[in-house]
């Protein structure tokens, strides 16, 4: 076909529609004339693909162009300086079809999508290649909504690119009429026509005459432009002046599996460019590019067997830098964490030294696990470059210091709560500061452990302990370390009414409760230590004892008095005395009841198998307070008449109330079941002593 344009001059010309958008120089008088119609394209196919498929979307570019195809891909074919974007809307403008190489990074990709919406508005067939079996997304799915899909999921790739290749000649003839340019020693699809044949084409009409003088004229004006250049060859259009370097296509010859050995290859050698070259690394990235140096020399000498080797070796060595080097990072990361979790331990240790406390034992075996398994860590890290084991240690290190700050936590809300005893329920009727502090330090104790802070949150423990009603005098106490405790074969009996007569705070022990923990009153004590707390000393014979299923544990009530018992035995205490309290602030304005509050002046008990109704009368003789037993209702809970109560209660002037020796009576009965026994104000004359369900169904007192 010819295009037929005209000058300003009158002058009438056709030329062939190869040089549609491109300028012609008019015979006549001269002047550029523009060509109408659009120019030809500089390229047939844009690619479109993730960063993470550039080795198959170079293959898929390397197998195109050795067929004639003449592909746009990035960053390839971005001119220097030229945006990014720009240069892709550019691209899909120009070239007649897309292909896009589809997988779970391109459906993932907005770069791939938005490249997808702009082909799809522009009108351009989009074809996808299919690697991965990966169902589109909704946006992906609206835009490759087409049927020319091809799927490459299966090996060899080469097969499909093949397919692939013949699939884009077949569209860009059917929908733009472009014909690929074979490149030099590809098969020609017909031969090609004399060379006389085309310049007949070059046709220049003028009106009017006979045919003959036509045909005279049309030869004299043909020799005349060739003589004097008067029309010129239609001129190309205007070259940005900075061209990239594009690669010639690879030889058709070269076979795909080499094509995409060598494109995986140089992809993985970009990728280490810049890593840290220390800790074996370099070695690892020589090596590497050794193999592709080698790769390189095989394909001149068209070994291309040797060469695929080579290919495959060099981006196996790469990738293997990859990994190392991401390991290295992780190991690096991990170490980082078990600094942070050492600092809290450092932290604690400072604050144990302030206090002048020690730590209990499984805290130390802890620490020094976990300084064993980051001293280790460092030796794989700096000495073997292993550092997959390096990250391995690092973790257990962390772990270990973690481990340490959540025992460490433990332990101080423990000692708080076994401290505290009830006073929280007292605390809370009375409001006032007090509350508001201790509450306050709790709550931020319980953050601080949650964030990871542990020895900050032990030291807010530590700190609402001491502002415990009472509670800080005893602590005290309990918290002076002796020079030195040496019991050998000594019963667990004796060995309290030693930890009374030193820290002059009494002790009681529920025998029957202790006896599911298989201990008893005579169970023999083997402790020996210097400088130590009786805290301490008691925690570790508590924890050498221990033998049943059931655990011992003891607490603080009230600030003044310590029971050894269970722990569930002290849960079950302590929601006792919650559920009670409402009852006993409606006893408050008895004067029975303030009578229970008055200090005991050098009191003493010392029970040992005394039946219970004895030590009932005992009590209301020493206290003059009456007493009233509810015999039936506590039988039916365990606790009879003759039950024996073994009691060693000494008790120092001004130290107890009435209240708490009454408590110190019930709190060792061998009670069975959760209905524990408790008291109640009824009158102003008399103290009922039942079950606590028993006296919570009592009338209120009017």
């Amino acid at each position: 076909m010819s295009i037929k344009l005209t000058c300003d001059c009158g002058r009438t010309m056709e030329v062939r529609d190869k040089y549609a958008g491109r300028r012609a120089k008019c015979p006549a008088c001269g002047k550029i004339v523009a060509i109408p119609g659009e120019p030809e394209p500089a390229y047939d196919v844009i690619l479109s693909y993730s960063a993470e498929d550039k080795p198959t979307a170079d293959a898929a570019c390397a197998t195109l162009e050795a067929r004639g195809i003449r592909c746009w891909i990035a960053p390839r074919d971005i001119l220097p300086g030229q945006e990014w974007g720009e240069a892709i809307i550019d691209a899909i403008s120009e070239c007649g079809l897309m292909v896009l190489i589809f997988s779970s990074h391109a459906n993932n990709s907005p770069q791939v999508r938005r490249e997808a919406e702009r082909a799809v508005s522009k009108g351009k067939p989009i074809i996808p290649l299919r690697i991965e079996d990966v169902t589109p997304c909704k946006t992906m799915e609206y835009f490759l909504s087409t049927p020319h899909w091809l799927d490459a999921l299966t090996p060899p790739l080469e097969q499909h690119l093949v397919h692939l290749a013949e699939t884009v000649e077949i569209l860009l003839k059917r929908e733009a009429g472009r014909v690929p340019r074979r490149p030099a020693g590809a098969a020609q699809p017909a031969a090609p026509r004399a060379a006389g044949m085309d310049r007949k084409r070059l046709t220049l009409w003028i009106g009017g005459g006979a045919a003959a003088l036509a045909v005279v004229a049309v030869v004299a004006v043909v020799v005349s432009m060739l003589v004097s250049g008067g029309l010129r060859a239609p001129e190309p259009p205007e070259k940005p002046s900075a061209q990239p370097v594009t690669p010639a296509p690879l030889s058709p010859a070269m076979p795909p599996e080499l094509i995409q050995a060598k494109a995986t290859a140089e992809t993985a050698r970009e990728r280490v460019k810049g890593l840290y070259r220390g800790q074996g690394l370099g070695v690892m990235i020589d090596a590497a590019e050794t193999q592709c140096q080698a790769g390189e020399a095989f394909l001149t000498q068209k070994a291309h067997g040797e060469a695929l080797a080579a290919y495959n070796a060099a981006a196996a060595k790469f990738q293997a830098v990859v990994q190392a080097d991401g390991q290295r990072q992780e190991a690096a990361h991990a170490q980082a964490e078990a600094v942070d979790a050492r600092a809290q331990d450092v932290a604690d240790a400072a604050r144990v030294d302030a206090e002048e406390e020690e730590r209990p034992e499984e805290l130390m075996v802890l620490q020094i696990e976990a300084a064993v398994a980051e001293a280790e860590a460092w030796r794989f890290f700096d000495v073997e470059n292993d550092f997959v084991q390096a990250k391995a240690r690092w973790q257990a290190a962390a772990a270990g210091y973690r481990k340490y700050g959540e025992v460490l936590v433990s332990a101080a809300q423990a000692a708080f709560e076994r401290e505290i005893g009830y006073d929280v329920q007292e605390l809370q009727a009375k409001g006032g500061e007090a509350w508001k502090q201790v509450s306050g330090l709790v709550a931020s104790a319980k953050k601080s452990a949650d964030e990871g802070r542990f020895a900050e949150a032990a030291g807010k423990y530590d700190e609402a302990r001491q502002l415990l009603p009472g509670a800080a005098p005893l602590v005290a106490k309990f918290r002076k370390r002796e020079p030195q405790l040496d019991f050998i074969e000594h019963k667990l009996r004796d060995v309290l009414q030693d930890f009374q007569v030193l820290t002059d705070v009494p002790i009681l022990a529920n025998w029957g409760a202790l006896g599911g923990a298989g201990i008893g009153p005579t169970t023999p004590v083997t402790f020996k230590a210097t400088d130590v707390s009786t805290e301490r000393a008691l925690d570790m014979i508590l924890k050498g004892l221990s033998t049943g299923p059931a655990k011992p544990a003891w607490f603080v009530r009230k600030g003044r008095v310590v029971l050894l018992s269970t722990e569930d035995h002290i849960l079950a205490l302590r929601r006792m005395e919650e559920a009670g309290a409402a009852r006993r602030r409606m006893s408050e304005t008895s004067p029975l009841y303030a009578k229970m509050k008055t200090r005991l002046q050098s009191f003493t008990i010392e029970l040992y198998d005394v039946a219970l109704e004895d030590v009932v009368t005992f009590f209301s003789e020493k206290t003059k307070v009456n007493l009233m037993v509810r015999w039936p209702i506590l039988e039916a809970a365990g606790i009879k008449k003759d039950t024996e109560v073994r009691m060693p209660f000494f008790v120092a002037a001004e130290v107890l109330t009435v209240e708490d020796a009454l408590w110190g009576v019930l709190a060792v009965l061998p009670a069975r079941g959760p209905d524990l026994p408790d008291y109640a104000v009824v009158d102003d004359e008399y103290i009922i002593i039942s079950t606590a369900k028993d006296l919570d169904s009592l009338p209120p007192k009017p």
